[in-house]
Parts: structure tokens; C-alpha cells; sequence
């Protein structure tokens, strides 16, 4: 079972390996089209706000089935 622990470690190396952003510097985002960005633990997730789609990306995060990639 995936654990926030290792959800964001996984996000933090892929930011580091995939786009060359450290994950101690600071996120800049287009301040005119979102007013903040922030983690959320998985159950704090305001879904009424979010992309139509996160529902079902967090339930495949708390799941334990295997993933096929490619």
C-alpha cells in the first residue's frame, strides 16, 4: 500500500530526475491562474475544486495493484 511517505518521495526524485527541480527550492506557479499550491494529505484533497479525474487518480494511489508502465 502506497503511504504519503513514499508518494512524495517518489515526487521528489521524479521532480529532481525528470525536470531538474530540487525540491527544496520554491514551487513558482502563473499567479493568474491559481492563487497557491500546497500538498494535501490524500483525505484533505478539496476533490469539488480539483481536476474531474482526481478522484480516480487517488484511488489508484491507495491501492495495491500492480501497475503496468509503458
Amino acid at each position: 500500500m502506497w503511504n504519503l511517505v513514499s508518494i512524495r518521495d517518489t515526487v521528489a526524485r521524479e521532480l529532481l530526475e525528470e525536470l531538474g527541480f530540487p525540491t527544496t527550492q520554491a514551487m513558482r506557479f502563473d499567479t493568474a491562474e491559481f492563487s497557491a499550491v500546497q500538498w494535501f494529505a490524500l483525505a484533505d484533497i478539496p476533490l469539488a475544486r480539483s481536476d474531474p479525474h482526481m478522484v480516480r487518480f487517488i484511488a489508484k494511489l491507495r491501492t495495491d495493484a500492480p501497475r503496468v508502465v509503458g
